[in-house]
């Protein structure tokens, strides 16, 4: 019988707690702050999170919109509905999965849907899978039309635009910009833009080949029927005055005359930075415990993975420290959760500073840490580490009026002496052997040994 990939343990945890990975959970309430429709797949493309926006976008079925979900099925179905027009849905499908497992640069498409409203899909691959942003472009393809249809409309919308826009020549001599543009630029009108920079091309961070590429692929554009033309979108870097680079979104078209010659070219600037930083905040709320700002049980496993591999190519010891608070729960019963939190904060300090730069501290949750040690030569030396971490919490920690006495109990398996090349198993024999640390009086370390159990 084949056997399958076994669904992660994430997944099975969200699914316990709703739709959206939990009401609560950190990922779930970030996607929520986009205005735009996103979601996140995993590197099997099953579904791991998605906001509210998305779910209104569309109208799945019951059952189908769920975490764990393969995406396969929901674009067959959305195919179906002619959500891409006139698509045969099993072979669009597979097509859209080959293009995500193949995928480089982001992946961009525009949907003109049944409503009448336009849509921009991007998607930009993870290093654990993928994310999709459903962006209502309608109202911008609503300004290229006035632009199309009338000067005076163009004139009031290029004044107006919430977006940069210029003209200029082919050769890239500025015809002339708007206030958002100059604004984007760090210029106070557009006039002093005008004066100091007299082309688009110097607040481009483009190399000329990269130029002559984007100017290139415009004008091919734009000898497509008139119904087809269009703007030649890019996600490239700029310059503002005063130096600083920042993202943005470039389209660009070239512009016809009558005769059928390019007259001239015009573009949209869209500085993405606060775009870019909310992707960045979402990947650091997957990979990071936002209290203590460690890496959290997610990342810690997968430098587990790969520190574990690196120590038996290179034949090194390798230590797992798993540590818990001594008596913690009497500080928030007693004191609350605010005191309780900064504890936790300064308990974080202290123990980076304990470690190497190339070792990991981690938070777990609640008051557990663990503690990669990597490249040891002997289990002595986790020994060293923790007697060192003991004696970094002997000092009081002072928080407000408070004066806090914190002891921990420290639990600690090694690779490959009676470790294991298994992460999950390290990770459970470290928790066995502070359990046993606890058990001898706490404020104090126990190495995993043969025949533990736990129990």
């Amino acid at each position: 019988m084949e056997q399958t990939d076994p669904k992660p343990a994430y997944l099975d945890a969200a699914a316990a707690k709703g739709n959206c990975v939990g009401d609560t959970g950190l990922l779930y309430q970030g996607l929520q702050q986009f205005d735009a429709g996103a979601c996140l797949f995993d590197n099997e493309l099953r579904l791991v999170a998605f906001n509210n926006r998305f779910r209104d976008i569309f109208d799945f079925p019951e059952g189908m919109l769920e975490v764990g979900k393969q995406l396969a099925p929901m674009l067959h179905f959305l195919a179906a509905q002619g959500e891409y027009g006139e698509v045969d849905s099993d072979q669009y499908t597979k097509k859209v999965i080959a293009e995500l497992r193949d995928m480089g640069e982001p992946l961009v498409y525009e949907r003109h849907r049944a409503d009448g409203r336009y849509y921009e899909a991007r998607t930009t691959r993870l290093r654990d899978g993928y994310i999709t942003i459903h962006t209502d472009i309608t109202l911008r393809k609503q300004q290229e039309e006035a632009l199309r249809l009338s000067e005076k409309k163009y004139r009031s919308l290029f004044e107006e635009a919430p977006v940069g826009i210029y003209q200029s020549t082919v050769e890239g001599q500025l015809i002339a910009v708007n206030d958002r543009l100059a604004h984007i630029f760090g210029y106070g009108s557009p006039a002093h833009m005008m004066q100091t920079d007299t082309s688009i091309g110097s607040r481009l961070s483009l190399s000329q080949e990269q130029r002559e590429h984007l100017l290139s692929s415009a004008i091919e554009a734009s000898s497509a029927s008139e119904e087809e033309a269009g703007y030649v979108c890019r996600e490239i870097e700029c310059r503002r005055r005063e130096g600083e680079l920042f993202t943005a979104f470039a389209y660009i078209k070239a512009v016809r005359d009558l005769a059928g010659q390019v007259s001239h070219i015009e573009g949209f600037i869209e500085d993405v930075t606060e775009r870019k930083q909310a992707l960045e905040q979402i990947q650091r709320l997957a990979y990071y415990d936002t209290l203590t700002n460690l890496p959290n049980r997610r990342l810690l496993l997968d430098r587990l993975v790969h520190d574990l591999v690196q120590a038996k190519r290179f034949q090194r010891s390798l230590a797992l420290m798993f540590l818990d608070l001594d008596n913690f729960k009497q500080v928030n019963d007693v004191l609350g959760h605010d005191v309780g939190d900064e504890l936790l904060k300064v308990v974080a300090g202290r123990l980076v500073t304990c470690v190497r730069t190339g070792d990991t501290v981690s938070r777990q949750g609640g008051d557990e840490f663990v503690i990669i040690l990597t490249e040891i030569s002997h289990a002595r030396d986790a020994a060293l580490v923790a007697e060192k971490i003991i004696s970094a919490f002997s000092d009081p920690v002072r928080i407000d009026e408070h004066r806090l006495h914190v002891t921990t109990s420290i639990g600690i398996s090694v690779f490959p002496v009676a470790g294991t090349d298994d992460p999950r198993e390290m990770m459970k024999k470290a928790d066995i052997a502070m359990y046993e640390a606890k058990k001898a009086g706490r404020n104090g370390f126990h190495f995993y040994g043969p025949g533990q159990t736990g129990q």
